[in-house]
């Protein structure tokens, strides 16, 4: 197994209005640094005659003078591309951040696909010009008339598409949009149509040119944020601090997502199509951002982990105590490790860890009494372990869509004799989704509605074998959207479910992008598991989708058995020499290993034999050799 070990130093605040500033009935939020040189803020308004609907805007505000700030906008597709009509390979923002391993992603030209849940890697056409990396990805086009254009310094450029053959020398990345909405700090967008109100995205530059705003306007949702009209873009470019600004594709592509501190994906505003269908478009054009962490009192952090230990490294600014709290989620609980030496370079040990398991942490440090936090990090520790396979993927399950009044229906006991079976994938979705494999047995469908029941029942029987100190149950899911499990009739774990569930309860979240393309893992050791038997083990999920509207829900299940294995202690082999006809023979108990030679004990080691026998014999030589035995 790979030693996985991911280490993020970027900061995410989750608070929502804090202090603001005021301007008029707009309350801008305040600038918190999310990456070296880019900034966030969530910025809402009071209705009034000039915006009168309630919207919500997130913001990222970027540094161009930052030297570390790369920009990456969708590349050509690289199978058979052609222009004005097969240009680029097309993925969800989220999708796009976490392949490139970009910091920020935001969606940028319109594009040619009006089915919007495609499998990702769909071939589109971008409108207007495009320009990835020196590239042109999509040529200008009049009726997309407007484009934002940056150097190879970053320097931008707000120019009028006048030519289909115009000059693009010189231009290292461009989005293009429909229209300006701001010009010299005036509103040039058209007139309002109050038919127009939906999610937008913004583009727009200050008026000395050294920061780009990157704004999502969220929309069609009631009490939160209804959408704005391209009027209401250029009132809020303004007030955010753009001097110029272009409006790009909005509605339910309008998605800005960050990577978080422990280097997963995040939607930072509220995408319509995700609260709509608790999916993300899949989207043909994508402005993303590669960016540092910021720089804090606590840096340079670094992990070694081991088989059941970690070394934690980092530096602060000035000599400080340390600490060091973790466990395997990101509430971390209350373990800690403290250092109580002020020191500027710090290393702290984590012992009795778990093999191949994951684990979360956050460092503090106190200087002059006061403390400083880090953001969350994440590693790994290695794995010796022995792992069975006790049922893949295609195992066979018993299920049914009937609402279950309470958990009988999850105990051994429970007669689903009446039950439907099949293998999984246990699937239904109104799209088929690319990816979602192996897709085997389809669930029904909810006649009323036309779309999948809110949860559905599973249950499989499973032999353990002999239960023994220091193994655990791996559960690896493809589900789509949330579960409850349940072993022997004990709930066991909750997968982005909310506490007390009832049958109508849906989940709190969705894999992925809202496809069940990726899996769930997480493992349970034999400790907790006190109802484990060794033959006959009733598992029992429960699957809740994420949106009473949503056309998709899936499940499947693999599960493992890991024991540990103790570390065995190296002793040392025994040389024994002895002198024969041929020359020295050396010998050792044990069988197998290599034999290398030196002239001196510190000296340059060389490779004289390797064996599968426990004995080898040299040539007497001129000069004093020293021999050693490796294996």
């Amino acid at each position: 197994m790979n030693v996985g070990v991911v280490v993020r130093t970027a900061f995410l605040t989750t608070a929502f209005f804090l202090a603001a500033t005021v301007r008029g009935e707009m309350i801008i939020g305040p600038w918190t640094p999310l990456f070296k040189g880019i900034d966030y803020s969530v910025s809402t308004n009071m209705p009034d005659t000039t915006i009168p609907r309630l919207q919500v805007a997130h913001t990222v505000r970027v540094d161009l003078h930052d030297p570390d700030v790369k920009f990456l906008t969708t590349p050509r597709i690289e199978d058979n591309y052609i222009q004005n009509s097969r240009e680029i390979a097309a993925y969800t923002p989220t999708d796009f951040l976490t392949r490139n391993e970009l910091q920020v992603v935001i969606n940028a030209n319109f594009f040619s696909e009006g089915t919007y849940y495609l499998p990702p890697g769909t071939p589109m056409d971008l409108y207007g010009l495009a320009v990835s990396e020196g590239t042109v990805v999509s040529p200008p086009r009049l009726d997309f008339g407007r484009a934002i254009v940056f150097d190879l310094t970053n320097a931008p450029t707000f120019i009028p598409l006048t030519s289909a053959s115009m000059s693009l020398t010189g231009i290292h990345t461009a989005v293009a949009g429909n229209f300006l909405v701001l010009t010299n700090g005036t509103n040039a967008a058209p007139n309002n149509n109050l038919f127009d109100i939906d999610p937008r995205t913004v583009y727009g530059l200050s008026q000395d040119r050294r920061y780009l705003f990157l704004t999502a306007i969220d929309g069609r949702q009631i009490g939160y944020s209804e959408g704005a009209t391209f009027r209401d873009c250029g009132v809020w470019m303004k007030a955010l601090g753009a001097h110029d600004a272009i409006n790009v594709d909005g509605g339910g592509s309008t998605t800005l997502v960050t990577e978080s501190s422990t280097g997963e994906p995040m939607r930072l505003n509220s995408s319509s199509a995700v609260a709509d269908s608790g999916r993300e478009r899949t989207v043909g054009s994508h402005f993303g951002i590669w960016a540092k962490p910021v720089p804090g009192f606590i840096n340079d952090v670094a992990v070694q982990p081991g088989i059941n230990v970690a070394s934690i490294s980092f530096t602060t600014l000035a000599p400080a105590m340390s600490e060091v709290y973790f466990g395997n989620s990101t509430e971390l609980g209350t373990t800690n490790v403290v250092s109580s030496t002020d020191e500027a370079n710090h290393s702290i040990q984590l012992t009795d860890l778990t093999p191949d398991t994951g684990y979360y942490f956050r460092l503090a440090a106190i200087s002059n009494g006061v403390q400083q936090v880090s953001p969350l990090y994440f590693f790994a520790t290695t794995n010796i372990t022995t792992t069975n396979l006790l049922f893949d993927y295609t195992n066979v399950w018993k299920f049914s869509h009937l609402a279950q009044s309470d958990t009988n229906w999850a105990q051994p006991t429970f007669n689903d004799t009446n039950w439907i079976s099949g293998p999984g994938l246990l699937w239904i979705d109104d799209r088929i989704a690319a990816g979602v494999e192996p897709r085997n047995t389809p669930l029904p469908i909810n006649p009323a509605s036309d779309y999948p029941y809110t949860n559905y029942y599973f249950r499989t029987q499973f032999d353990f074998g002999a239960v023994t100190p220091g193994s655990w149950l791996r559960f690896e899911g493809k589900i789509d959207d949330g579960a409850v499990f349940y072993l022997n009739g004990v709930e066991i774990y909750r997968l982005r479910m909310p506490t007390n569930s009832t049958a109508g309860t849906l989940a709190n979240g969705f894999p992925c992008s809202g496809n069940a393309t990726c899996v769930d893992e997480f493992k349970i050791p034999f400790s907790a598991l006190t109802m484990l038997l060794p033959t006959n083990n009733v598992l029992a999920v429960e699957a809740h989708n994420y949106n009473a509207r949503s056309g998709d829900i899936t499940f499947g299940l693999a599960l493992h058995r890991i024991d540990s294995v103790p570390p065995v202690t190296p002793t040392p082999a025994q040389l024994t020499v002895t002198l024969v006809t041929a020359g020295v023979e050396i010998s050792w108990e044990g069988t197998g290993g290599v034999i290398e030679s030196a002239t001196e004990p510190d000296g340059e080691w060389t490779l004289v034999e390797t064996t599968t026998t426990n004995r080898v014999v040299v040539p007497i030589a001129a000069e004093n050799h020293f021999y050693r035995l490796r294996r």
